[in-house]
């Protein structure tokens, strides 16, 4: 951890020395953050775990980087320990300080991993897939199937390696900032470490960028009609965002996946995912009905639905899942007066 806890002096040196490094594309976005230096130190670090230590180690060594960060890196951290939201803090019983040291430490299982894959140190091993019959019979009507993903911790690499070691050929929807920077370095060194390992278990990523957005439609109606899978993370960024109650609070759900369900007539089919023991467990789920007197309506039933089935899953693995952060899931502000809470 020396270089971690070195990390204010070699950021404001890292940044000093960055700015004339890369070239001035990329109109409006920013060159290089304080977190690129974070995240770049914490990667290397993280690379040496997985080449020094074996895959079932690596949980105990997760948290025990989480716990390190917390004592160096207390300031840097700060704003990852008070966005914890009250609903996961009543769910648990626990208290933020302990949750933030759990929740950044699956954050740093899942980057070993990643960094594992990367170096050639790690196969994934104990996946194991519910569900699949749901995603063969909506393969067998011939229209394709929308894969409506969780985001919990490690699904990003290892939802896909379930899927492709069951012999399930996906095309998954990412944006060029998944899943670490959308800085102009982080875009460039950062994300494709990301992407390189992920990309082994994909038949194909669809990047979508910036004004892209009606060839990425296209791209993507044209897999279902020929009965391809294609995949789309839950996520709160969109050019339409529903949202939905859940929990304490609501989630700001884009409507992608139930658009190009819609749109093809292909099957809407959610997919939770989540650690038991040693096995990491995804779910693929029932359908989810696009019904309504409108598009609009349409959209609102889906993201209403997959809240009441995020809500059941959040309950059992509130650890797992990703979106407490990141304005997904949000708390409407309590007002003491009428809840008799004293802030």
């Amino acid at each position: 951890m020396i270089l971690l806890s070195q990390w204010p002096r070699i950021r404001e040196n890292w940044l000093r020395r960055s700015r004339d490094q890369l070239p001035a594309s990329g109109a409006g976005r920013q060159l290089i953050s304080g977190d690129d230096a974070l995240t770049t130190l914490l990667l290397l670090h993280l690379g040496t775990i997985a080449a020094t230590k074996k895959p079932p180690a690596w949980p105990s060594e997760a948290l025990r980087v989480s716990r390190d960060l917390h004592a160096h890196l207390a300031n840097q951290l700060a704003a990852f320990t008070t966005q914890i939201p009250a609903g996961l803090v009543e769910l648990t019983g626990r208290q933020v300080a302990d949750l933030s040291i759990d929740l950044f430490a699956a954050y740093v299982l899942e980057k070993i991993e990643v960094t594992g894959l990367a170096i050639g140190r790690y196969q994934p091993s104990g996946l194991r897939l519910e569900g699949a019959s749901r995603l063969q019979e909506a393969l067998k009507e011939g229209r394709g199937a929308v894969l409506w993903c969780d985001h919990s911790f490690s699904a990003s690499l290892l939802l896909k390696a379930a899927l492709a070691s069951n012999g399930f050929q996906v095309h998954h929807l990412s944006r060029p900032s998944h899943n670490l920077s959308s800085t102009r370095f982080g875009l460039r060194f950062l994300n494709p470490i990301v992407r390189k390992a992920e990309d082994r278990y994909l038949a194909e990523r669809i990047l979508l960028e910036e004004g892209d957005e009606l060839a990425v439609s296209r791209r993507i109606l044209q897999l279902l009609r020929h009965n391809e899978i294609v995949s789309v993370t839950v996520f709160q960024a969109g050019s339409q965002v529903v949202e939905a109650p859940v929990l304490n609070g609501v989630v700001r759900v884009a409507t992608g996946a139930p658009h190009f369900a819609l749109r093809s007539g292909a099957p809407l089919l959610p997919v939770f995912s989540f650690r038991d023991a040693d096995e990491f467990v995804v779910e693929i789920g029932e359908a989810i009905e696009l019904t309504g007197a409108s598009r609009d309506a349409a959209y609102q039933c889906a993201v209403s639905e997959l809240a009441r089935r995020l809500g059941d899953y959040v309950q059992k693995h509130p650890l797992d899942w990703c979106d407490w952060f990141g304005g997904t899931y949000f708390e409407p502000a309590r007002d003491p007066h009428v809840e008799g809470v004293n802030h």
